[in-house]
């Protein structure tokens, strides 16, 4: 059975070093598709975004072609979104002769900076802190065979290395009385009041604002606002050792609810997530409301 190997990590984090180790390593039988090759083979700047559709049209062809006649093809972007991920699996590779893996590439945000300084071809920091801000986990759902993460640290002693720095935060906003720990300490005790005993949810209610921690910002009126805080929160627990990814996958996408107005788009959803991880959104967008 041949393998499509799909990178996802932030510019920075090591993906292409690692795709061109891979090839050299096993030869022939690997093909390397870059978006980024693609961009200065075809237009000639590898930094170009005016034709992104143009260049991934053709990576997703180039896929297709190297998984009839390669052992392994490997696709080397970014990755870091439900959107960017879902075309990989409509390109045409036959599933019942190829086995797709997303390998998660956890390199911190700072790292990320500090790499792209010593590069060749450099992409900034803003392009860098765009993917960090939108970073989406990637989840069984969307179709994968498997989900590798790699880079280090690969374990953490305690969730109270994460709880403990939340821990008497003022969150400095009229939308919330309780400082940060408490508030995640009141929405867990709200799940078990609605009998839930799923040990993956209430560790998440725990964790779901642990982005704040990185994300406070202030209006002219003294309001702390946390744009981004469970993208954020998201990376910063998974390059910090947390490797749980269904826990990370309701801290990541633990506010979409907020914007659930109709059954139409929850019923989206359930085909996007599946019923039980939108019934379990839902839920806990509930008593993240009432624990404020």
């Amino acid at each position: 059975m041949g393998t499509i190997l799909v990178f996802c990590g932030l510019p920075g984090s090591g993906k292409s070093t690692k795709a061109e180790e891979f090839k050299r390593f096993y030869g022939e039988s690997v093909e390397v598709v870059s978006t980024d090759a693609i961009r200065e083979e075809v237009f000639g700047d590898i930094h170009t975004q005016e034709h992104n559709t143009e260049v991934f049209n053709i990576a997703y062809k180039r896929i297709k072609e190297f998984s009839e006649t390669k052992e392994v093809v490997i696709f080397d972007a970014t990755n870091t979104t439900m959107k960017s991920r879902k075309r990989i699996f409509n390109c045409g590779i036959d599933r019942k002769k190829h086995e797709i893996v997303c390998v998660i590439f956890s390199v911190p945000f700072k790292s990320c900076l500090e790499n792209d300084l010593i590069r060749e071809k450099r992409v900034g920091s803003s392009v860098i802190e765009k993917f960090y801000n939108s970073f989406q986990i990637p989840f069984k759902e969307e179709g994968w065979d498997d989900i590798i993460i790699t880079g280090f640290p690969e374990h953490y002693e305690s969730i109270n290395l994460f709880t403990d720095k939340m821990e008497g935060f003022d969150q400095k906003c009229k939308w919330h009385s309780l400082p940060l720990k408490e508030h995640c300490d009141k929405v867990k005790k709200l799940l078990y009041l609605n009998n839930v005993t799923s040990t993956i949810l209430l560790e998440a209610a725990l964790l779901h604002d642990y982005g704040k921690l990185f994300s406070q910002t202030f209006d002219k009126n003294g309001e702390a606002h946390y744009y981004n805080h469970s993208s954020i929160g998201t990376y910063e627990l998974l390059t910090s050792g947390y490797r749980d990814i269904e826990v990370l996958f309701y801290i990541n996408y633990h506010m979409l609810p907020f914007n659930w107005n109709s059954e139409k788009t929850i019923n989206k959803y359930k085909n996007i997530f599946g019923v039980e991880k939108t019934s379990n959104l839902l839920l806990l967008n509930e008593c993240d409301r009432k624990g404020k």
